[in-house]
């Protein structure tokens, strides 16, 4: 090999690591901002999932108080029928 394919290849090496290096920053820049916007997401899932949480917590003392209401109109209602048999 003479002098010029030596700074040639010597050249084309640099130029191949310093591409392979920017590649390897752009993809790991590109990973970093896809897994911050992925654990943002989790987060306002696991808020919204909370919030829906609580609103079911709610459901089953709303059916008791549903069930007392209901009861309570059966009972009125059958009051005034009782007395008028």
């Amino acid at each position: 090999m003479d002098d010029n394919q030596v700074v040639t290849w010597s050249v084309l090496g640099v130029f191949l690591v310093k591409e392979l290096w920017s590649l390897f920053k752009n993809s790991y820049k590109e990973n970093t901002k896809a897994l911050q916007e992925t654990t943002l997401a989790i987060t306002e899932l696991k808020v919204e999932l909370r919030h829906v949480h609580e609103k079911l917590a709610e459901m089953p003392r709303i059916k008791k108080d549903l069930d007392v209401a209901h009861n309570l109109i059966r009972d009125l209602r059958g009051s005034p029928q009782r007395g008028a048999q």
